[in-house]
Formats: structure tokens, C-alpha cells, sequence
């Protein structure tokens, strides 16, 4: 035989020989590289120490809200495509919280969070990509293996915290909840236990030349574990936070070293001290310190005014905690020499309870002046007494006896609060006591937006009833109808506001929803495709919850002609088992 002919005549076949031998290394190579991961799955999965690491650091472990729009801003957090991480190790231990596209905690593999630990970080997160090969089926047994020794939290101990918020023309939140309207000049002790920690406000003028209301200025952090000092100074003119620490201005940790709508950013890498710090977004945010048996977090704003919000366990024993915004005890606010006022006392007695902890001498204040050129005496030598207008709050003609009618009503119609339509008392001093309308407008959005943090904090989601019918018969040429309204209710939304999305795909033209109401022109759909009918059912806050039903279809003419003998009673990854029967 002619050898090119030979050669033509073996090509094709010797070409496929080559491919499969190919594939057939390339199984081999995947397959071997796959035992390897099963291996290194094994050697971590059986890891003791790890795994008794892990079962202690379950006890302290901080707790995931049930629902993504509470992580959300929950600034511990750092968000991670679906998931959310600490920033900072708390006692060893980083929470891993991952949420579904629909905003619900993922408490299966592979997608659910997990638990890390300090030392061990990179090791965990190495030994979750190795056993749950990022998602793919043939490592479902190795990546159950993974989340049986560090399971997932399910939500079930989380407890929102309490916050509270001070700001603007002051108004003082105490730790424990208290309010009071305070407009000293000058530097005051606003918490300490004495022992762990002492932080110090400081309050200037807000008008030139007027002496009826300040703002806060400056805050000082002392903490006498570590032997720390940070300052936090805001500039008016910027809306920013300038942040010191130990007398040394930090430039790159500023409020606003991201833009306000940016991310938060750990400015202080790597970490070198007992009190971590976070900046952007407008924020600086400060944990652990010698406050963290009392205190998750403070929370310094540099929006409208400085503000602070003191975000606190709601266990947390607040017994030793003093200061302007320190506890009360049985509805009295404690003075420095431990001396009682009622909170229900006159503008005038609440004032000189939150004098008696203005710095006495220099020795005592935890400012440090040389670097920003500013001395005790300034601040604390001549503290004044602002006019008290509280009382003329009943009648706004005398608290705005200066100005025309037509403003007194557009103050009044301004100074209101969303959740309630009450009058907002700050709002309508603030106005009063520098006549200046835009500060009154300023804080109407903080407190709005502080209330509507408060909502979610303390929002559900929506609860599906278990009496929603959860399987149905359908045949061809049907209209199937349900009020998904009489199955759905939420503590904060009405029926009427309620939001229903339909995923499937069920061709448009089929089904309707209106108002809660889905209505279904059965067609002849189910014969070509495998799909299901999902309902996610979204509140005011855009919390959602999914739910669904199983489906049996039947594609002739009457129900009557199919034979239903397949069980439905193990749902499919998305909701359903259709029985398609023509």
C-alpha cells in the first residue's frame, strides 16, 4: 500500500486516539487533584485542636441577624460579595454571616458562613475552598465534613443592640436609654467606669457672640488598660474628623479619607494597639478598648454635627458607668458627687447635674493640647448658662416670639417626626435658639435617619403562615387563583404594602399578580419545561421571605384523565416538584 495513502487512511483515527488520551490525563489529573483535596479536607476536618478552637469559640462567637439589612449596617462588619466578616477578632473569634440573593442567613453548604479564628484565618478560609470546591457537586460529603465541626450560626441568639445617640445642639442619649437637652461650654467626662476607660466631650458655641447653644467640638478617649489616648476633633467646615492618637495627627484616618458614600476603611494597619479603628463613609468607629465589657462599638459622625452613638450589648451590666451620658438609677440621673436629680426635674436642675462633670483642673482631662494648640483654660475656665427655653415648648408663638407667623408655621410643620408626626422638640429649639432654619432641617435628617436605623434593627421578616397551601392540582386550559395577602403578615407593614415578586419561568403571559393576588391561566407551559412558581414577599424595609408550593400538572383536558403516582413530597432546590402528565 502507498505509505502517504497509509497515512491518510490512519489520520482521523490517530487524531482521536491523541484527544482521548488527552482527556483521559486531564481526568486523571482532575481526579488525582481531587483526592488531594479530599485528603487535605480529611487532615482538617480531624484537626483537634481546631476543632475544640472552634467548639469554644462558638460561645463567644458574636451572633448573625437573621436578615441581610440588619448586617448591613452593622459597621463590625465588612461586606464580602454575599457575605459579611468582622473586621476586628473579638476574643479570638471572626463571625462569618452569608446571606442568600433574597436577604435570608444561608444555613446549608457550601454557601453558609462559618466561623474563623485568630492565628488560624487563612487556614479556615483555605480549608473551605479545599473541601466545598466552590460549590461544585462532587464535593457535597467533604464540604458537610467542613460545616460538621464549624457550623454555621443560625440566627437564634441574636439580640439587636441598644443604641444610643447624642448630637447636635446637644442632646444627650444616656447609655441606658435617658434623654436630656444640655448646652454647657466647655470639657466634660461623658463615660467612664473609672477603672477601664474615660471618655471626655468637649462643646463650643454654635453662634458667635450667643451663649443658648453649643455643639460637640472634640471627643478624648482614654484607655487605661493599654495605656491609649485618642482624640477625634471635628471640622465644621469640612464635615470631617480629624483623629489623633497619643498626641500624633493621623491624616489617613480621617472621616472622610473615603467618600461619604464609600466603605469604611482600616486605617491602622497592621494592628498595633488595644483600641481598633475604622474610617470613611463620613464615620469613625472605635472598638474593643477598655470599654468592650460594656461597649461593642462608639460610633463618631461627621455629617450635619459630630455625633456619637454608644452601641452596647443589651446584657451588659451599666452599674459603674457614669458621666453625662452614664447610667441612671430608678429615674436619676448621678451626679460627679454622687447625688441624685430626677430626670423629670427643671431645665435648670438637669443642667447642673451635667455640670458637676465638667473637668475641675488640668490634671484631670485627657486632651492633649500641645499638638492642636489649645490649652485647658480656654475650654474650662468660664463656663457659661444658656437661656432655657424647654418650658415655652407648649406654645411655639412665645418660643418663636421674633419671627412672623408664616415661619412659626412652617417650623412647626418642618419639626416633625415620620414614625410618629409629633412635634421634634430639638428640631424646634435648635431653630429657636440660633434662628437658624437649616440647622433645624439638619437634625430632622439625623434623627430621621437614626429612627429609620432603629426600624431595621428591630425589623422582621415578613411571616409566611403554615396554613399556605403548600401543593396544588392544575390542568391545561385552568385558571388557578390565591390571595397570597391572607397567608403573609409583618409587625411594621400592612397587607396593602406589602411587595410580591414571582419567580419562574412560566412564560408573562400565563400569570398576573395584582396587589398580592397571582392568578395563573394554566397553558400549555409545563409540558416543555421544567420550572416551579416561587413568591418572594419583600416588607417596607426590604426584608423578604420565600415560599412556594409543589405543583401537579396535568396536561390533558380534565383533571380526571391523569394519574398522579409520583411523590411530590421532597421539594427541589427551588421550592418545588412539578408532575408533568399528558
Amino acid at each position: 500500500m502507498d505509505l502517504m495513502k497509509f497515512f491518510r487512511m490512519i489520520f482521523p483515527y490517530a487524531f482521536l486516539l491523541a484527544i482521548f488520551m488527552q482527556c483521559s490525563i486531564q481526568a486523571s489529573s482532575s481526579s488525582l487533584a481531587f483526592d488531594e483535596n479530599t485528603v487535605s479536607c480529611q487532615g482538617f476536618t480531624a484537626d483537634k485542636v481546631i476543632r475544640d478552637l472552634i467548639s469554644s469559640g462558638h460561645t463567644t462567637a458574636e451572633p448573625c441577624p437573621c436578615i441581610e439589612q440588619i448586617i448591613e449596617i452593622d459597621e463590625t462588619f465588612e461586606k464580602i460579595n454575599n457575605c459579611y466578616k468582622q473586621w476586628f477578632f473579638m476574643d479570638g473569634v471572626k463571625q462569618m454571616c452569608c446571606y442568600s440573593e433574597y436577604g435570608q442567613l444561608l444555613l446549608d453548604s457550601p454557601g453558609a458562613g462559618y466561623l474563623l479564628l485568630e492565628s488560624y484565618e487563612g487556614y479556615i478560609e483555605q480549608a473551605h475552598d479545599i473541601c466545598c470546591g466552590n460549590g461544585s457537586d462532587g464535593f457535597k460529603e467533604s464540604c458537610e465534613s467542613f460545616y460538621q465541626i464549624n457550623k454555621p450560626d443560625d440566627c437564634s441568639t441574636y439580640v439587636p443592640p441598644v443604641v444610643s445617640m447624642s448630637s447636635g445642639d446637644p442632646v444627650i442619649q444616656t447609655i441606658d436609654g435617658g434623654k436630656y437637652d444640655f448646652n454647657g461650654h466647655g470639657e466634660y467626662v461623658f463615660l467612664t467606669d473609672e477603672i477601664n476607660f474615660e471618655i471626655q466631650a468637649r462643646t463650643e458655641y454654635v453662634v458667635s457672640g450667643s451663649i443658648d447653644s453649643t455643639y460637640f467640638s472634640a471627643f478624648a478617649l482614654c484607655d487605661k488598660t493599654s495605656d491609649e489616648q485618642i482624640e477625634l476633633h471635628y471640622d465644621k467646615e469640612k464635615s470631617d474628623i480629624r483623629f489623633f492618637r497619643n498626641g500624633t495627627y493621623n491624616s489617613s484616618c480621617n472621616a472622610s479619607s473615603m467618600s461619604k458614600q464609600g466603605q469604611l476603611n482600616d486605617c491602622e494597619f497592621p494592628k498595633r494597639h488595644n483600641c481598633f479603628v475604622l474610617a470613611g463613609g463620613g464615620k469613625m468607629i472605635i472598638q474593643n478598648c477598655g470599654f468592650k465589657s460594656y461597649i461593642k462599638q462608639l460610633v463618631f459622625g461627621a455629617d450635619n454635627f459630630m455625633s456619637v452613638q454608644i452601641i452596647r450589648d443589651s446584657k451588659a451590666n451599666l452599674t459603674n458607668i457614669t458621666g453625662l451620658a452614664g447610667h441612671r438609677e430608678d429615674g436619676f440621673y448621678i451626679t460627679r458627687n454622687n447625688t441624685e436629680v430626677s430626670e423629670n426635674s427643671s431645665s435648670l436642675s438637669v443642667f447642673k447635674f451635667a455640670e458637676s462633670w465638667s473637668l475641675q483642673n488640668e490634671s484631670e482631662s485627657v486632651f492633649m493640647y500641645n499638638e492642636t494648640c489649645e490649652n485647658f483654660t480656654t475650654y474650662n475656665n468660664y463656663h457659661t448658662r444658656p437661656e432655657f427655653l424647654e418650658d415655652k415648648l407648649g406654645n411655639l408663638t412665645v418660643l418663636f416670639e421674633s419671627f412672623p407667623p408664616d415661619n412659626i408655621t412652617l417650623f412647626n410643620k418642618t419639626c416633625r417626626n415620620y414614625w410618629n408626626k409629633e412635634p421634634n422638640n430639638q428640631c424646634l429649639l435648635a431653630i429657636a435658639r440660633t434662628g437658624n432654619y437649616n440647622l433645624g432641617l439638619d437634625v430632622m435628617t439625623e434623627a430621621n435617619a437614626t429612627r429609620h436605623n432603629w426600624d431595621i434593627l428591630h425589623n422582621k421578616a415578613p411571616f409566611v403562615s403554615p396554613n399556605f397551601p403548600n401543593r396544588t392540582t392544575v390542568n391545561i386550559n385552568s385558571t388557578w387563583s390565591i390571595n397570597l395577602t391572607d397567608y403573609v403578615t409583618d409587625d411594621n407593614t400592612p397587607p396593602e404594602k406589602l411587595v410580591f415578586k414571582v419567580v419562574t419561568n412560566v412564560t408573562a403571559e400565563e400569570y398576573s399578580i395584582d396587589g398580592g393576588v397571582f392568578t395563573w391561566k394554566v397553558g400549555k407551559g409545563l409540558r416543555e419545561i421544567d420550572t416551579g412558581i416561587q413568591f418572594i414577599v419583600y416588607d417596607t424595609f426590604n426584608a423578604s421571605s420565600v415560599f412556594s408550593f409543589s405543583i401537579y400538572y396535568c396536561g390533558c383536558s380534565e383533571v380526571s384523565f391523569c394519574s398522579f403516582n409520583e411523590s411530590t413530597d421532597n421539594p427541589s432546590a427551588i421550592g418545588f416538584e412539578s408532575l408533568h402528565i399528558s
